[in-house]
């Protein structure tokens, strides 16, 4: 018992300390206050439909391609459905008329995401017909066929054209 008290004692002394002494990587009012302003600098321009856009765009460039080649298809859709939502918002925040790169875009990825829900519904197993993965079909009347590979190049193809228009839209936007 009395170790208990001691040791609390001692944690409650080196708290009360550590809270009287200034720390060593304090900053000054100076520092503080420009590290404040670069901060709230730093959050106007995240802000701008241009950055928002520039976001937008480069997780899908960046993501959707990996998405698309691993066949993870439900998550390619959700970063097409997001880049498809805000989109709209962001060019209308910027009061310019971009409607005719907005509806290619809005073309372009509904195409994306429309092949990506065809695939998501084949389904392997015993529902579809179609073979499991890693399961061999058989020559025999009632066995589960081979299923269907899908053209992932001019999937591909689209998506690079979708980015370039994504290309297209933030330059106008600058």
């Amino acid at each position: 018992m009395l170790r208990r008290a001691a040791l609390q004692q001692s944690a409650a002394a080196a708290a009360a300390a550590a809270l009287l002494a200034a720390p060593a990587q304090a900053l000054d009012k100076a520092e503080f206050a420009k590290a404040v302003a670069d901060k709230r600098e730093a959050e106007r321009v995240a802000a701008l439909p241009a950055s928002r856009l520039k976001t937008l765009r480069d997780s899908l460039a960046n993501d959707a391609p990996a998405l698309l080649e691993a066949g993870d298809w439900g998550k390619l859709r959700n970063a097409i459905v997001a880049a498809r939502k805000s989109t709209g918002a962001l060019v209308a925040e910027t009061k310019r008329d971009l409607r005719p790169l907005t509806k290619a875009l809005d073309a372009q990825l509904y195409s994306l995401d429309e092949f990506a829900y065809s695939q998501e519904a084949v389904m392997p197993g015993m529902f579809s017909g179609y073979c499991a993965q890693g399961v061999v079909p058989r020559d025999e009347p009632g066995a589960c066929k081979v299923r269907p590979t899908a053209d992932l190049k001019a999937q591909s193809a689209k998506l690079k054209e979708a980015v370039a228009t994504f290309d297209k839209l933030l330059a106008e936007v600058k």
